[in-house]
């Protein structure tokens, strides 16, 4: 069996077997729609990272819903009054700290821009193809 250089890390070298390269080449090919890669994201950030869907108010006690927004869209609940808007590197608007700020005024919300990163995008479009690869190669072996 075969073995081709991966990537090399310092000292570290990391290779693939013939059969690995075949697998990787099959989870690059996999079709997933946009939507896929941005439920994704918006599941990393709401469910597993902010989790509350309420802001609590310390003075008064009280909590207030907000509405969860990734990239200008409404992704988890309904439009609240409050609102936190999730800039991701998956936005294809460019926004410089004066446009953010005149936007978060206008939109009365939070807005938390994430930098721009072709890696965090190409990470997360590996992984979503992976997770959908993953059951699609187990159904195929099971027939």
């Amino acid at each position: 069996m075969q073995s081709n250089l991966h990537s090399k890390s310092g000292e570290l070298y990391e290779f693939l077997t013939d059969v690995e390269k075949d697998i990787e080449k099959e989870i690059k090919s996999t079709d997933v729609e946009p939507s896929e890669i941005i439920n994704e994201l918006t599941n990393w950030i709401y469910d597993d990272i902010i989790k509350i869907t309420k802001a609590r108010y310390s003075l008064n006690k009280q909590s207030y819903p907000f509405t969860r927004k990734l990239d200008d869209m409404v992704v988890k609940g309904k439009e609240e009054e409050l609102q936190l808007n999730i800039i991701s590197p998956l936005n294809s608007q460019e926004y410089d700290e004066g446009r953010l700020i005149h936007k978060s005024i206008a939109d009365k919300g939070i807005i938390l821009a994430l930098p721009s990163s072709y890696e965090f995008s190409s990470d997360l479009d590996l992984f979503v193809k992976t997770k959908k690869y993953i059951p699609q190669k187990q159904r195929w072996q099971c027939h």
